[in-house]
């Protein structure tokens, strides 16, 4: 079984929506497959791996060193891989970036990454409050909070995605 480091997940989450845009200029063929999606909406872009992104909107609170309120977009990433790591959700907002990883073959996620000011804060596996879906189609935090390098940051956020 292939494994891959949250660093190398993180970079792959990262680049998905840079791969979307990468071939948009109108005229073009398109430059990514569009598979299915899990869930109910569809798929934005897939990569060479099989990985496969789709549009997820975010509401709730940031608090702590961060501060925000969201009511915005996000995306999840089913990864098609064996790396132990099933679903990645991520919202990028001005205070940071948070990425949810998700185990397969559970319900809960298997950790949190917060980033800001070039510091990481990661949380222990199946922190409190976290709950995903592994087939990517939701994602929740409930007063989660994350201490760490970036910070000390509570999530109270809600994903909806694939549609």
């Amino acid at each position: 079984m292939t494994t891959r480091s949250i660093p190398t997940l993180f970079a792959a989450a990262l680049l998905a929506p840079t791969l979307l845009l990468a071939g948009c200029s109108g005229d073009d063929e398109p430059q990514q497959s569009v598979a299915p999606a899990p869930g109910p909406g569809k798929a934005v872009a897939t990569d060479a791996d099989g990985n496969t992104t789709y549009p997820c909107e975010v509401k709730g609170t940031i608090s702590g060193d961060a501060k925000a309120k969201v009511k915005d977009s996000g995306v999840v990433v089913i990864q098609a891989g064996d790396s132990g790591i099933k679903a990645i959700y991520t919202l990028s907002v001005d205070a940071g970036l948070l990425n949810i990883y998700v185990g397969d073959g559970e319900a809960k996620p298997s950790s949190l990454l917060w980033q800001a000011d070039g510091k990481q804060s990661v949380s222990a596996d199946d922190p409190n409050g976290l709950s995903a879906n592994v087939d990517g189609t939701a994602a929740s935090l409930s007063g989660t909070t994350v201490s760490g390098p970036a910070g000390k940051v509570t999530f109270d956020l809600a994903f909806s995605c694939g549609g």
